[in-house]
């Protein structure tokens, strides 16, 4: 039995698959869950990508969720995991921690 983080389409198949790893309703959950956990104001911006990793120990895909704040401030989050399987609850969870600052 093969198990996927990425949800199934109706067409089926690979092509099915690949449409839902680059889907944006991914992202912009995120971003929405992102801006509900820290209430951020309008002029705040919150970024999603994903980036994939060659070295030994870490994990082939992260998420890195960033959050430029209006008045000058970046903090950032990462989840070893692909968008497409980050939930609701590891952004709550996630954002609770102290985030990296730059």
């Amino acid at each position: 039995m093969t198990h996927r983080f990425i949800p199934a389409n109706e067409s089926g198949g690979e092509g099915a698959a690949i449409a839902a790893v680059i889907d944006p309703s991914y992202a912009e959950a995120i971003k929405r869950w992102t801006r509900e956990v820290l209430r951020l104001g309008e002029d705040d911006v919150v970024t999603v990508s994903e980036i994939a990793c060659v070295d030994a120990g870490c994990p082939l895909v992260e998420t890195v969720v960033a959050v430029f704040a209006a008045e000058g401030e970046t903090r950032s989050w990462r989840f070893t995991r692909p968008r497409v399987a980050v939930t609701k609850m590891m952004v709550m969870q996630t954002l609770a921690t102290p985030a990296k600052r730059s």
